[in-house]
């Protein structure tokens, strides 16, 4: 969230405020306050901005919007810029929801195991669907805004392991497709390969930029379906039913969108399923 110096004698300027949320998952950071992730920055063309320093930590008050320093280069920030004490007040609305959000993204299991229950079989999810409150992935590039999709495969007794994001251009008459972009992590030498060469530029600088969170998600939800499957929830279809439905050069039901052979044709035949 940006939060620009206020300067009334001037139109508004390219300085301020860069805010970033600490997102506690635990869920036990108190319901009446937030801690934000302050940074000096200067606002720059297609909505970017340039922040100096490591972030420091300030706790604000939801109700009075009070904000206590964490630390004494959180101090000596606050110090600096005391105009940002006054001015975060007109955010309280936004933080309020932020912390909402924060609350409801530390409840991780419920919200996955409803979208869980609900899964087509066979087919991916998006990650926006698994866990709604989470913030959205977006890009910029050559003054356009993409939003970046992650799909997962919700299949407990699948194998495969590919990061797969649809690229969508948001600032268009309406949300329109780019194409789509899957990187295998079971091989450190592999290439992203993707559907258009737009999708493969775009899916370039967004791993460059958010590997670590799109490394995240993806175990977080392995993680997930299978401690989701082994508490009774999910149905798994023994190996046999697997290979006598599924011809080998059919898309893989798992959901990964390769051909069946090439995917969990091997771990059927050999896994023994527990019921």
């Amino acid at each position: 969230m940006w939060v620009p110096t206020p300067d009334p004698t001037q139109p508004p300027c390219g300085h301020g405020m860069w805010i970033e949320t600490e997102l506690d998952r635990s869920g036990s950071t108190p319901t009446d306050e937030i801690v934000l992730l302050l940074r000096p920055a200067e606002r720059l063309a297609d909505n970017k901005a340039r922040v100096d320093g490591e972030p420091v930590k300030v706790a604000v008050s939801l109700s009075t919007g009070h904000c206590t320093p964490l630390d004494e280069r959180a101090e000596r920030l606050l110090e600096h810029s005391a105009w940002f004490a006054a001015e975060v007040v007109e955010y309280l609305d936004k933080l309020r929801e932020r912390a909402r959000r924060a609350a409801v993204q530390a409840d991780r299991e419920t919200s996955f195991r409803e979208a869980f229950e609900a899964r087509t079989p066979g087919a991916m999810m998006p990650y926006e669907r698994l866990f709604p409150a989470d913030w959205d992935l977006f890009l910029h590039h050559e003054g356009k805004l993409y939003w970046a999709v992650d799909h997962h495969c919700l299949n407990p007794s699948c194998t495969c392991a590919a990061v797969v994001v649809e690229l969508h251009a948001i600032e268009t008459p309406k949300p329109e497709f780019i194409g789509e972009a899957r990187l295998d992590l079971r091989d450190r030498s592999a290439r992203p390969s993707a559907t258009t060469p737009l999708a493969e530029e775009l899916f370039a600088r967004l791993w460059t930029r958010s590997r670590e969170e799109l490394l995240r998600r993806h175990h977080e939800v392995r993680n997930l379906v299978r401690r989701t499957a082994d508490r009774g929830i999910a149905v798994r279809p023994s190996a046999s039913s697997t290979r006598t439905s599924v011809p080998r050069n059919a898309p893989c039901p798992c959901g990964s969108r390769r051909k069946y052979k090439r995917c969990c044709a091997d771990r059927d035949e050999a896994r023994v399923v527990r019921r």
